[in-house]
């Protein structure tokens, strides 16, 4: 797996894990990203979470309008340049 698929599906895990905890419906995370400056249609917004289909820093905004304020990745399961 290429490095920024691995970080995309850690990413993508981690908003679906946090919204399903919270119980945070699509047009929740929709107004709370509007918040943010980020006008989104919630089922647009299902859309894109669900297949992956997003910039980092639109991922970041996700997190952020989760509750987010930290986000620690795993290390890499491929081989690593030092």
């Amino acid at each position: 797996m290429k490095t920024e698929a691995f970080i995309r599906a850690r990413v993508v895990e981690r908003i679906k894990e946090l919204r399903e905890r919270q119980e945070v419906p699509y047009k929740e995370l929709a107004r709370r990203l509007e918040g943010l400056g980020v006008r989104i249609d919630p089922k647009l917004l299902a859309k894109r979470i669900n297949r992956g289909a997003f910039t980092f820093s639109f991922g970041v905004a996700v997190l952020m309008a989760l509750g987010e304020t930290s986000f620690n990745f795993p290390a890499f399961p491929g081989k690593r340049k030092n």
